[in-house]
């Protein structure tokens, strides 16, 4: 019997901040069963799929939406049941990052009704050359992340700097050591999803632990992540395609066999470039909603832009959140050890 194709995108995480990414959300969907409800408008509500009936969950306001009915509207539904999400109010100085395709806009639609009422007369009207920047911003945010994620390996133990894409890498010690026994693994999955039938027992064997986020997976080792599994998927298998390079599955498979299953069923692969991003990219970043806010707490763009791209270039995607973006502004300028006068300065002129 031939086998189905596997309709899957990407797969691979680091860390699960990234469902704040839209293209993260819509790949939770695996064997999504209700036809009169689309994943897309699901995802583009902030909406993640729990891989149970057809519940889904809020990144942000962590609201439960489920038992869906003809007729539905996603947004309708999620600001009823949680009318105090700030995702709700203001999706994209909340992290949001749209996919921004000629697809679907149905984000961005509901974003501009909910916020703006631009369905009523005498809206505003906006500004075009701002509202294209953004819109390249989002395109920029969504190829990096691609490159980001399929090109280079988990952030390793302490403060390393990247300035290239790391194709190769022996890692020397654990990622997470209080998971390098099969038991301590074992014991995590006790809110695996049932409705995919694959044991939590081979996904420990496999070097996998659970993060309690639906049926997201790491591994002790090298630290990859992986979700929507689909049943009757090898966790085995799976681990050697989209990390190769990790010792554990090495030695338990064989760097032959390793070698093989990626050779034969490669990863999803973005184009390769620098991690550190051009000035041009950087200068790009601070047309995200979330860099705008910060311009109206009169703070230094130069310092905007360099915090924003230090995060880009770490994890992929923006801050969540305006607030957790002016924390590590602070943070950035305690790192400089300047006296806190000099501190206030650089905060409102710039550090040069």
């Amino acid at each position: 019997m031939e086998k189905a194709k596997d309709d899957r995108v990407e797969r691979r995480f680091f860390i699960p901040q990234c469902l704040t990414m839209e293209k993260v959300r819509l790949a939770t969907f695996v064997d999504w069963k209700v036809d009169f409800i689309k994943p897309r408008d699901l995802s583009a509500c902030m909406l993640y799929s729990q891989r149970e009936e057809d519940h889904t969950r809020c990144f942000s306001c962590m609201i439960f939406v489920g038992k869906w009915e003809e007729g539905d509207i996603p947004w309708e539904e999620h600001k009823k049941h949680s009318p105090d999400c700030f995702f709700m109010d203001e999706p994209h100085l909340h992290g949001n990052v749209p996919i921004m395709d000629d697809k679907c806009k149905l984000g961005d639609q509901l974003f501009e009704e909910w916020t703006r009422g631009i369905e009523k007369q005498g809206a505003p009207a906006k500004d075009s050359a701002e509202e294209e920047k953004k819109v390249e911003a989002f395109k920029f945010i969504n190829s990096y992340y691609d490159f980001l994620i399929s090109r280079t390996l988990p952030k390793p133990p302490g403060n390393i700097l990247r300035t290239e894409a790391i194709k190769v890498l022996e890692v020397k010690r654990p990622a997470f050591p209080s998971y390098s026994s099969l038991s301590s693994r074992k014991e995590s999955f006790k809110s695996w999803p049932k409705e995919i039938d694959i044991t939590p027992d081979a996904m420990a064997e496999a070097g996998f632990f659970s993060i309690d986020l639906v049926d997201w997976v790491q591994c002790f080792n090298c630290g990859g992540g992986l979700f929507a599994w689909r049943s009757g998927d090898n966790p085995l298998h799976d681990h050697a395609r989209f990390y190769s390079f990790c010792p554990f599955i090495k030695e338990k498979l064989g760097e032959e066999t390793v070698a093989k299953i990626a050779a034969e069923n490669p990863p999803p692969l973005a184009p390769d470039r620098p991690v550190q991003l051009s000035e041009e990219e950087a200068e790009l970043l601070l047309a995200l909603p979330v860099c705008k806010k910060i311009f109206g707490m009169k703070m230094d763009r130069d310092l905007i832009a360099t915090v924003m791209k230090l995060r880009v270039e770490e994890c992929g995607f923006p801050f969540k959140n305006w607030r957790i973006f002016t924390d590590k502004i602070g943070d950035y300028l305690d790192s400089l050890d300047l006296p806190e006068d000099k501190k206030s300065r650089a905060a409102r002129k710039g550090t040069k």
